[in-house]
């Protein structure tokens, strides 16, 4: 009975130990379980953390994606409109172009149909030029074209201006007074056999006052010129055709227009005629357009004088005056000599 006790004993106090270790373990991996669950704990708080963040990035990275989206849009809706608006332009372009053909067309068609009207008005100034000069006559004599000669005045200072003149003698030239007053130098354009220009320098013999007579008379020393005759007064009437000539600033070589002389008072310094006149004809002669013979010096034009534009009258000094000029310069260079004792 004892032994049984014993054994009863021995195992109740095994039983108790295993217990006892049982408890022992499951109580180190209760603690185990704890520091795994505070581990957890932490990961999980961290892990919920990061979601919270990754959240906020992910909503931020949301709105910046819609502005982007709704900037795309705007840009695309730009796109569309700056295409449409090219597309207006190509077609304004194209419509431009179809104009500006037409309008180089047109102008072809009107520099053909000017070219036709200035050679059908030469033709007919050709005609009425020969109706007037007479049955033999086609054109312009060449010695009238000759004796007309271009004149450069050199002013006070850097001051230069033109005028044209009219050989009456182998070395005289008539212009206007208001073309050699003011002179310091003045010079003539003298043509070789050959028509070269060279300017010749001359002097004024006479220069009457502008404001009544209007005339000058140059000497150009040793000049051989090509000269004109003053029209005896017999033969000059009003109604008769008349050719003005000269030879304006900036243009070359000559001028020449045909008209009427128009009015002649008989005692009147100036005569007027319907000649066109450009500017830089003054001094320029006034020829009988019959029989070449000079009958005035241009000094003015009326109408609408301008740079190369015709005024479509002309005035001019009367035969009369020319004669009395051109006698006054004669004497100049051959003074009559004393009377002998």
């Amino acid at each position: 009975m004892r032994y049984v006790q014993s054994l009863f004993v021995i195992l109740s106090a095994i039983c108790l130990g295993l217990v006892t270790y049982r408890a022992q373990q499951t109580e180190l991996i209760a603690e185990q379980v704890r520091q795994d669950m505070g581990w957890a704990h932490r990961y999980a708080a961290a892990s919920v953390a990061a979601a919270a963040g990754s959240h906020d990035a992910a909503v931020h990275a949301g709105r910046q994606s819609k502005s982007a989206l709704e900037a795309a849009r705007q840009a695309l809706e730009a796109a569309r409109r700056s295409g449409e608006a090219a597309r207006h332009s190509g077609d304004a372009a194209q419509q431009a172009g179809a104009s500006i053909d037409r309008l180089d067309g047109a102008v072809r068609h009107a520099e053909d149909g000017a070219q036709q009207a200035a050679a059908s008005a030469q033709q007919a100034a050709q005609a009425a030029a020969a109706s007037l000069l007479g049955p033999g006559i086609r054109r312009v004599p060449d010695a009238l074209l000759a004796a007309v000669y271009r004149i450069q005045v050199d002013g006070i200072g850097d001051v230069s201006w033109r005028g044209s003149g009219v050989a009456v003698g182998p070395d005289l030239i008539m212009t206007a007074a208001h073309v050699a007053d003011g002179a310091v130098k003045i010079f003539v354009g003298v043509r070789d056999e050959n028509g070269v220009e060279a300017m010749v320098e001359a002097e004024v013999l006479v220069c009457l006052d502008q404001d009544a007579v209007d005339l000058a008379v140059l000497r150009v020393p040793g000049a051989k010129l090509a000269h004109v005759e003053l029209a005896p007064a017999e033969e000059i009437r009003v109604g008769m055709p008349i050719l003005s000539m000269g030879s304006p600033a900036g243009q070359s070589p000559l001028t020449c227009s045909l008209g009427w002389l128009a009015a002649a008072p008989p005692d009147a310094a100036l005569w007027q005629g319907s000649c066109a006149i450009f500017f830089g004809n003054s001094g320029g002669p006034v020829f009988d357009a019959n029989t070449g013979k000079l009958i005035g010096i241009n000094v003015q034009g009326r109408g609408s004088p301008g740079a190369g534009i015709a005024a479509n009258v002309n005035i001019f000094v009367a035969p009369h005056e020319v004669a009395k000029a051109l006698a006054q310069a004669r004497l100049a260079v051959t003074p009559v000599p004393p009377p002998t004792e």
